[in-house]
C-alpha cells in the first residue's frame, strides 16, 4: 500500500511539473470548495451579508452566482470562469478562510447540503459525461501538442459513442449485482475467507468515501461514481467464486466428484 501511494504521489508532482512548470500535488486547481457552497447557497448568502463589511473577491460578482458549481467554475461570467488571471490567484487565496466563514456561519444547513450531496452522489452512476467536449478540444494544443487531430477523429470527438444504451447497461449490471449481494452475501459471509471479508468491507468503504468527498466537496457528477462502483459487482463476484469453489471442494471430500 505505501508503494502504490508512494508511485501515485510520485506522478502527480511529475504530472503538475509538466503542467504548470513546478512539481506540486495541489497543482494549479480552482477553487472548488468555495464553488460547492456557492451552489449550496449558503457561500451565496454569506457574500450578501458580510460583503459590506469583510472584502472579498467574490463582492464584485455576487450578484452573477448562480446555484451551480459548474457554472461558478467555468462559465465567462461565473466567479472563477469570469475572473482575470490576478483574481483567481486571490480567489485561490481565499478559499479556505471564505470556506471556513460560511460554515461557521450556518452549520446546520451547510451540514444538510453536504449530507444531501452525499446521498445524490451515492447514486450517481452513469457515464454520460462521456460525450463530446469542446473544452477538451481546446485543451489538446496546450497539454498533449499534436494530439488534437486524433481526438477530433476520435467516436468520442464525433459523438457516435453509444453513451445512452452503455449508461442503461452499466447501471442494470450494478442493480442485479447489489441484489445478489443483499440476498446471498449474507448467507455465505461465515464461509468465506477472512480476506475476502475484508476486500468487501475496504471495497464498500471506497464506495461510501468517494461519494462523500465528491459530493460534498466537488459537485454530484456521473463520472465520480462510474468509476468506483465497478468494485461492488468485483467484490460480489468474488463471492460467487468462493462459494462454488467452497462447494467443489466439500463435494471431492464426500466422493461425489
Amino acid at each position: 500500500m505505501t508503494i502504490i501511494l508512494a508511485v501515485a504521489a510520485a506522478a502527480q508532482l511529475a504530472l503538475h511539473g509538466y503542467l504548470y512548470g513546478k512539481p506540486s500535488l495541489n497543482g494549479e486547481r480552482p477553487p472548488y470548495l468555495m464553488a460547492r457552497l456557492v451552489a449550496d447557497g449558503t457561500g451565496r448568502r454569506y457574500l450578501e451579508q458580510h460583503c459590506g463589511a469583510e472584502r472579498w473577491t467574490l463582492c464584485d460578482r455576487v450578484q452573477n452566482l448562480a446555484g451551480d458549481a459548474d457554472h461558478f467554475l467555468w462559465d465567462s461570467d461565473g466567479g472563477w470562469g469570469g475572473a482575470t488571471l490576478s483574481e483567481q490567484k486571490e480567489l485561490r487565496h481565499e478559499e479556505m478562510p471564505f470556506v471556513l466563514a460560511t460554515v461557521r456561519a450556518y452549520p446546520r444547513e451547510q451540514f444538510s447540503k453536504s449530507m444531501m450531496a452525499f446521498w445524490q452522489q451515492l447514486q450517481t452512476l452513469g457515464i454520460e459525461d462521456l460525450d463530446p467536449s469542446t473544452w477538451v478540444a481546446e485543451q489538446f494544443d496546450e497539454v498533449l501538442p499534436g494530439a488534437r487531430a486524433h481526438y477530433l477523429a476520435s467516436r468520442q470527438a464525433r459523438n457516435t459513442l453509444h453513451i445512452e444504451g452503455f449508461t442503461a447497461f452499466h447501471i442494470w449490471v450494478i442493480c442485479a449485482f447489489l441484489v445478489v449481494m443483499i440476498v446471498f452475501v449474507p448467507l455465505l459471509w461465515r464461509r468465506v475467507s477472512p480476506r475476502l471479508i475484508g476486500l468487501s468491507i475496504v471495497a464498500v468503504f471506497i464506495v461510501i468515501a468517494n461519494a462523500l468527498v465528491t459530493g460534498t466537496m466537488s459537485m454530484v457528477d456521473e463520472r465520480y461514481g462510474s468509476r468506483v462502483i465497478w468494485l461492488i459487482p468485483f467484490v460480489v463476484g468474488l463471492f460467487v467464486m468462493d462459494w462454488f469453489s467452497a462447494g467443489k471442494t466439500a463435494a471431492r471430500r464426500v466422493g461425489v466428484i
